[in-house]
């Protein structure tokens, strides 16, 4: 996990100098849709998408460790089930550059450690400042909670409304849901229906049944058998 999940930042990133190959190569984009890079109003242009992209893309040069601290209460019980719901997000999908917006919501059993909720939100954002699929930063992010907390379960829910390329807007005929389960929320049958109804539909899925989606998909993450009970 510590290659997937690099503990620190390396040294000597964050500049702000944007290497000439990368400007060239955005003033040949330029030049590919039929503009000119030298005109006034693109000049600046090349530098200011690289550092964007770069800074979009920022979670490629972060950790997603987090604190953890002992269960409160582990004596007497405790809390049997922690969710976060509804943690925003934005990810770049790999495969086209496109801005894709989502929520995400968590559930963990937990044993000896907890994280506080913006620890577990931080660890999102750093994943999805990664050139993403869906599916890939579900799978992450349940990963980075169960290598990092050691709970008795975990599953994630992570819902994407899609943004039209052509007016920018989220898609609201297309919703998009991924989620995976570990430990003894994907292997008791009876817990697995408990944490679902306890996590519920996320509100992007709402939303798109308000607005009468005409196409939704929904698929499921299916892990490995990681050996944990």
């Amino acid at each position: 996990m510590s290659a997937k999940f690099p503990s620190e930042t390396p040294a000597g990133e964050g500049s702000g100098t944007v290497p000439a190959d990368v400007v060239e190569a955005i003033r040949t984009m330029l030049r590919w849709i039929g503009e000119d890079p030298d005109r006034e109003g693109l000049r600046e242009t090349p530098g200011t998408v690289a550092r964007a992209l770069r800074s979009a893309l920022s979670g490629h040069r972060e950790g997603v460790m987090f604190d953890v601290r002992p269960r409160a209460g582990r004596e007497w019980g405790g809390p049997e089930t922690i969710v976060l719901r509804n943690a925003p997000f934005d990810m770049i999908r790999e495969t086209d550059l496109a801005r894709v917006t989502g929520m995400a919501t968590v559930a963990y059993l937990p044993d000896a450690m907890v994280a506080e909720a913006s620890a577990l939100r931080h660890a999102l954002t750093i994943l999805a400042r990664r050139l993403q699929t869906q599916e890939r930063l579900t799978a992450d992010f349940a990963e980075a909670i169960w290598d990092r907390l050691s709970p008795k379960g975990v599953a994630v829910i992570i819902e994407t409304a899609h943004v039209d390329l052509v007016t920018g807007m989220p898609a609201t005929d297309l919703a998009v849901t991924t989620r995976i389960m570990l430990g003894r929320f994907r292997d008791d049958p009876e817990m697995r229906r408990a944490v679902a109804a306890l996590m519920g539909p996320g509100p992007l899925a709402s939303w798109t049944r308000a607005a009468n989606a005409s196409l939704s998909r929904q698929r499921i993450a299916v892990p490995k058998n990681d050996g944990r009970s």
